[in-house]
């Protein structure tokens, strides 16, 4: 059943067989059946992955002693510290600003979050305080801090 049928400009075009058609389909089913397989591998792997991952945050929340979405929020820990100083805000902590009065009440807001909150790493309290790491270290030994830190991802 091979011939040539009219085109709509004018040429004549090759009218494929029932067989040629078949094979092109085959091959279609091929590599779709080929792509299933890559897809179902690549879902097994995140499911691994994943299940990996929860064992991580349970064994996490065992060391934390079972608590692991207990802990204080870093805002509190900020409002008691700033308890102690009056007229010093949060945003003034954020801020640029490096006046003499602003200077002790950052240095142990970033303590006082060390201490309590272990799960942050130094990066994690410098992105808090809109500093760098090291400047956290800094407050952080300044202030005796005397947490042991655990190695981290972040």
């Amino acid at each position: 059943m091979t011939g040539t049928a009219a085109a709509g400009d004018g040429e004549a075009a090759p009218v494929a067989s029932l067989e040629d058609l078949a094979g092109i389909v085959a091959v279609q089913v091929r590599a779709q059946a080929r792509r299933i397989a890559e897809l179902e591998l690549a879902l097994a792997d995140a499911e691994a992955r994943l299940l990996s991952q929860a064992r991580v945050i349970c064994g996490a929340a065992d060391a934390a002693g079972g608590d692991l979405f207990g802990r204080r929020p870093v805002r509190e820990i900020i409002k008691d510290v700033l308890g102690a100083y009056p007229g010093v805000t949060w945003e003034e902590i954020i801020g640029v600003g490096r006046e003499r009065r602003l200077v002790e009440p950052r240095h142990r807001c970033m303590a006082a979050v060390y201490e309590e909150r272990k799960d942050l790493s130094l990066p994690a309290l410098g992105r808090i305080f809109r500093r760098d790491h090291t400047s956290v270290l800094h407050a952080v030994t300044r202030r005796g801090a005397s947490r042991q830190r655990q190695p981290s991802n972040s």
